[in-house]
C-alpha cells in the first residue's frame, strides 16, 4: 500500500481561543476527503443534526483552499499539520467519519464525550495513524492540535478571492457506510486499551501529590 496524506486543521480563534480543528485524509491519488464538526451554537450538547458536520470530496490540490472558507457561518481556520500515514486505511476513515456524523456533540466527559477533537482523533486514528495524542490529557483543541507530529503550514496567505471560489471543484463522495471504531465499542480490547487505560492513567496522575 502507498504511503498517503492526512491533514489536521486548527482555527486558534475558536471556542473562546481555546481551539477548534476539522480534519482531511487522502482517497486515492487524485482525491481528498475533508469534514469537520463546527457546532455553530456553541452549546455543550448539540443534536447530531444541528452540530455543523461537514464533508466535501475535492481533488487534492484544493484541500487547504476548502479550510480557508466559512462553514456553517463559522470561519476559516488558520494553520493545518499535514501528516504521511505509511499504512492508510481511507475507507475506514470514511466509514468512521459517516458514523461520527451521526453522534450529538458533546463537548464534556472525554474520552467519553464527542467533540471536533474527539472526531478528528477517531477519523485520523482510522485512517492509519495510531499513535496521535489522546484527547484527554490534551483537552483543548488548540494543546492538542500543538502536540500532534506533522509540518505545520499556515492558511493565512491562502484567502480565496471571490473569483477563483468557482473553480473549487467538489467531487462525488464515495460510498461509505457508518462503522463505529473498536476504541468506542465498550467491552472490546481496543475500549479497554484507549478509554479505560486512558481514564484509569488520568485518575492517577490527578491524585499526585502537588
Amino acid at each position: 500500500v502507498m504511503s498517503m496524506q492526512a491533514w489536521v486543521f486548527v482555527r486558534y480563534s475558536g471556542a473562546g481561543y481555546l481551539g477548534h480543528v476539522g480534519w482531511a485524509f487522502q482517497w486515492d491519488q487524485g482525491r481528498a476527503i475533508c469534514g469537520a464538526t463546527e457546532n455553530p451554537p456553541g452549546t455543550p450538547h448539540t443534536s447530531a443534526h444541528e452540530k455543523g458536520a461537514w464533508n466535501v470530496c475535492l481533488p487534492l490540490k484544493d484541500v487547504l483552499r476548502e479550510f480557508t472558507r466559512p462553514h456553517f457561518g463559522c470561519p476559516g481556520y488558520d494553520a493545518v499539520k499535514v501528516i504521511n500515514v505509511a499504512t492508510p486505511n481511507p475507507q475506514h476513515a470514511w466509514n468512521v467519519m459517516r458514523w461520527c456524523e451521526q453522534q450529538d456533540y458533546l463537548v464534556t466527559g472525554v474520552p467519553r464525550g464527542r467533540n471536533c477533537m474527539d472526531d478528528a482523533f477517531d477519523v485520523l486514528t482510522a485512517m492509519g495513524l495510531p499513535n496521535l495524542p489522546w484527547p484527554t490529557f490534551n483537552p483543548t483543541p488548540n494543546g492538542w492540535f500543538n502536540v500532534i507530529p506533522g509540518s505545520l503550514v499556515s492558511l493565512k496567505g491562502l484567502k480565496l478571492a471571490a473569483e477563483m471560489e468557482s473553480d473549487l471543484k467538489v467531487l462525488a463522495l464515495p460510498p461509505g457506510e457508518p462503522v463505529q471504531p473498536a476504541w468506542r465499542t465498550e467491552g472490546t480490547p481496543e475500549y479497554r486499551r484507549f478509554v479505560e487505560g486512558v481514564e484509569k492513567a488520568r485518575a492517577e496522575e490527578v491524585a499526585q501529590p502537588a
